[in-house]
């Protein structure tokens, strides 16, 4: 299927499912009874699921708000789970209880990294790519 108007909505349909699957293969570790502390049940999220969703994250970090909210409202299910928080415990405190950024923030800022390190990578298409936008 493509993507003519480069909504990426199929691309990130495909994340979410994969990340929603790698989610209950690692559930029994983050469960509310299991052993881990809460900073060592926020490793393997961060290890797994949230390198899912930025992975290639310039490539598609200017789609629509829409978009994103899917991706946070699945960051935020999974960190609830992690703090042991009810459901509804507003985002913002899940958050800065767990120091985690929103999805659309964590996006942005490795799009601006990624961008400010492109002059300097030895390849010259690369060092293009800022000038090209």
């Amino acid at each position: 299927m493509s993507d003519s108007k480069l909504l990426f909505t199929q691309h990130l349909h495909t994340v979410a499912n994969r990340a929603t699957s790698v989610f209950y293969n690692i559930f029994p570790f983050l469960a509310r009874y299991s052993a881990p502390t809460q900073s060592n049940k926020l490793t393997p999220y961060q290890l797994f699921i949230r390198s899912i969703f930025t992975n290639a994250a310039p490539v598609w970090s200017s789609i629509c708000s829409s978009n994103y909210l899917r991706l946070q409202v699945i960051q935020s299910k999974y960190i609830r789970v992690i703090g042991n928080h009810p459901r509804r415990t507003p985002n913002s405190h899940l958050h800065n209880y767990l120091n985690m950024e929103p999805i659309p923030v964590l996006i942005h800022r490795l799009t601006d990294k990624f961008f400010a390190r492109c002059p300097s990578h030895p390849n010259p298409p690369v060092q293009q790519i800022r000038t090209l936008l």
